[in-house]
């Protein structure tokens, strides 16, 4: 799955738990290929007001679940986003 197509998803999952997808920024650190050939990883760096959380992302990897289960969790504040 392509970046921009995560960062899409990881947006209408911020939409979701009505918070305001504009107030987030998103950004990928790609790493050297290790391991199995074709075997992808990146760090996805998610910015919101004064903070910045990490996640890994890469083949076999669910970035947007841990997301998601952050924003669940409130860790990110995003409810301070809101209008």
């Amino acid at each position: 799955m392509a970046f921009e197509s995560e960062v899409d998803d990881a947006c209408q999952l911020i939409v979701r738990h009505s918070g305001v997808a504009k107030a987030f920024s998103f950004s990928k650190e790609d790493h050297p290929l290790k391991g199995p050939v074709g075997a992808i990883r990146y760090t996805v760096h998610v910015g919101f007001k004064d903070r910045d959380f990490t996640y890994e992302g890469g083949h076999g990897l669910n970035w947007l679940g841990e997301f998601e289960r952050d924003l669940k969790a409130g860790w990110h504040g995003y409810w301070i986003a809101q209008p």
